[in-house]
């Protein structure tokens, strides 16, 4: 009997795990009934470490033996929980941690461990997976990158054309990843290792940091920077408070944050939500137009787009995305399961291994950390001055010492593919971008000639000047969509294009009603 697999997905806020039996079939780990494990980890007196939602419940007596997002501090070589703790091992209790439980779910032993990481980590981080793996007493791992086992998942479990491109966009906890994938073949990527969902929850803190400060500055000063046990305790409050509103908001219309020590509910809507998460998303947008760039591809891309990570539930990514790339995002049920579920599928016997495929990976330089190739120190990003929200200031010493681990052998899931060839009904695509720039300027030019006849025949019948109304309307939308043409394929603006191009066609309309009113009179 084959052994089972086991594939886990790391994430800075949750962890999740899938397993396939022996006799192929593919379920979902709980834990404590719950397909979602929290990544965070507390350390006990006795050097032992609790996890997932152990550590959340034994933080309340002890907040600075905390943490709460073990995949940050990937560089930091140790972190101070009461005592100093090396990162491999943070990650090894949480692997643990899933391995138990999946022992439970699962007859037989565990055979095969997939570990997948975001696709902009190096040899040295990916080391401390490996690292980890082996503490935890797992089988040697297979590492693969996040968007292919996504990708894996949505090719799997969709009804989807796979003669055209994929683009999996991933926006989780603490990363953001877009790759387009065509038969396996990753085309481009792109990646924001310091944008997700915790960089929306320090937007929120921020804006109820600039509306009620003022009320109590000393209180707000000891929640933005705990001294005392009491006080951490009290921002670990605010900040789940933060994370439930924003979570609440993508199915409901109105929440509130209850702000402690100023003893205040905050009240929160869903379009105050918006405007405060709209500059992380508008990154993300660049991210994935920088993706589709590298891979070839227009704006409408001839692509499906599907949504991944936790943090993509957010209704505001669905509209945003819709809006800038003029194509509707396909989200699934649970699109944080399904990174775990597509590493697995990855495993199939149809699936690899394969030869590697080359392709383009456009990296954002890392604010956290330096090149991955050195060995050097790095940062923490757990000081309340910094962009994402930290419950505490561990000021943990930093280890340069790096890994010993050894990387297994990849085995790539990718295979090369010819020229993408754009089926019958994708050329059909009419989009305005599109259209030739002759022709974009023989519209305004058509515009104004017909504008220049309707002032000229305004004193005709009643109905010839209704008849010039009606067409200096036509005339205003003709305006609208050359304008918005030429502002898409010289300046190609995410979102401004077509107000800009509104605001264009409108005051050339007032312009001309004007006109034909001096003219009749």
């Amino acid at each position: 009997m084959t052994d089972a697999a086991l594939a886990i997905d790391l994430g800075t806020s949750n962890t999740v795990a899938a397993v396939r039996r022996p006799g192929g079939r593919t379920e979902q780990v709980l834990f404590d009934g719950s397909p979602v494990l929290p990544s965070a980890v507390f350390g006990q007196d006795d050097g032992t470490l609790l996890v997932g939602r152990d550590a959340l419940h034994a933080a309340a007596s002890a907040p600075e033996r905390l943490e709460p997002n073990p995949k940050l501090r990937i560089d930091d070589g140790t972190v101070l929980l009461g005592t100093e703790m090396p990162v491999p091992e943070l990650f090894a209790a949480v692997l643990r941690r899933v391995a138990e439980d999946a022992d439970r779910c699962t007859p037989g032993d565990i055979g095969t461990v997939v570990l997948t990481h975001p696709v902009t980590w190096g040899t040295r981080r990916q080391q401390t997976l490996v690292r980890a793996a082996e503490l935890a007493g797992l089988p040697e791992p297979i590492l693969l990158a996040e968007p292919i086992a996504a990708a894996r998942h949505h090719l799997s479990d969709h009804a989807v054309d796979h003669t055209a491109p994929l683009i999996v966009y991933d926006l989780g906890g603490g990363t953001h990843d877009v790759s387009v994938v065509h038969r396996d073949q990753v085309l481009a990527s792109d990646g924001l290792p310091d944008t997700g969902g915790l960089d929306i929850d320090a937007a929120i803190l921020a804006h109820l940091d600039a509306t009620y400060r003022h009320r109590n500055p000393d209180a707000w000063a000891r929640l933005r920077h705990p001294a005392t046990a009491a006080d951490q305790r009290h921002r670990r409050h605010l900040l789940d408070q933060v994370r439930t509103a924003k979570e609440l908001l993508s199915r409901s219309a109105q929440t509130f944050v209850h702000i402690p020590l100023l003893d205040i509910d905050a009240p929160l809507g869903r379009e105050q939500l918006d405007a405060i998460a709209q500059p992380v998303v508008d990154r993300t947008v660049r991210a994935t137009r920088a993706a589709l760039a590298a891979a070839g591809l227009d704006v409408p891309p001839r692509a499906a787009l599907y949504l991944t990570g936790g943090a993509s539930r957010m209704p505001l990514v669905a509209s945003t995305l819709h809006r800038a790339l003029r194509v509707p995002p396909a989200v699934t049920e649970q699109p944080e399961l399904a990174v775990a579920r597509g590493a697995l599928v990855a495993l199939a016997p149809n699936a690899g291994p394969r030869e590697p495929a080359a392709h383009r990976v456009a990296v954002r330089p890392d604010p956290r950390s330096a090149p991955h190739a050195d060995g050097a120190a790095r940062s923490s990003p757990h000081d309340d001055g910094a962009a994402r929200p930290s419950p505490h200031d561990d000021g943990a010493a930093r280890s340069s010492a790096a890994d010993r681990a050894r990387t297994p052998p990849e085995p790539s899931l990718l295979v090369p593919q010819p020229t993408i060839r754009p089926s019958r009904a994708e050329t059909a695509n009419q989009d305005a971008e599109h259209l030739p720039v002759l022709l974009c300027v023989t519209t305004l030019a058509g515009g104004l000639l017909i504008t220049s006849g309707l002032i000229y025949a305004s004193d005709l019948a009643w109905w010839a000047a209704i008849l010039c109304a009606v067409f200096n309307t036509m005339s205003a939308v003709i305006v609208w969509a050359g304008a918005d043409a030429l502002i898409q394929r010289f300046l190609r603006h995410d979102d401004s294009s077509n107000r800009a191009a509104i605001v264009i066609a409108a005051a050339y309309y007032l312009v001309t009603t004007v006109a034909l009113l001096i003219r009749a009179s």
